[in-house]
């Protein structure tokens, strides 16, 4: 597994869902199946801004390229109409301050 990691990588979130155990860094995501005692990694060329855990699901964020769900060890974008996601369609959100 180490000569998989890229030069000085750093990871800022370690996340635990399950028997999968979720590393993230810039711009890869490391998810450990601790049954199995394998690795899958996705690599983005977009920073990855988040990964987390809702409602039994893990999510990450993509800078330019929006929400993706990871499922059964694969990823699929769940916010853009053309990729077959339209999460955010008909959705209001508040970010501000409530008065």
């Amino acid at each position: 597994m180490l000569d998989k990691l890229i030069d000085d990588e750093q990871f800022w979130n370690i996340l635990h869902y399950e028997q999968w155990i979720i590393f993230q860094s810039f711009n890869r995501i490391y998810i450990y199946d601790t049954k199995t005692e394998e690795f899958n990694i996705i690599s983005e060329t977009d920073t990855i801004l988040k990964a987390f855990v809702v409602n039994n699901a893990i999510y990450f964020h993509v800078i330019n390229k929006g929400l993706f769900e990871i499922e059964k060890g694969r990823f699929k974008n769940i916010d853009k109409p053309d990729k077959g996601g339209n999460f955010y369609e008909k959705k209001k959100f508040n970010c501000g301050k409530k008065s």
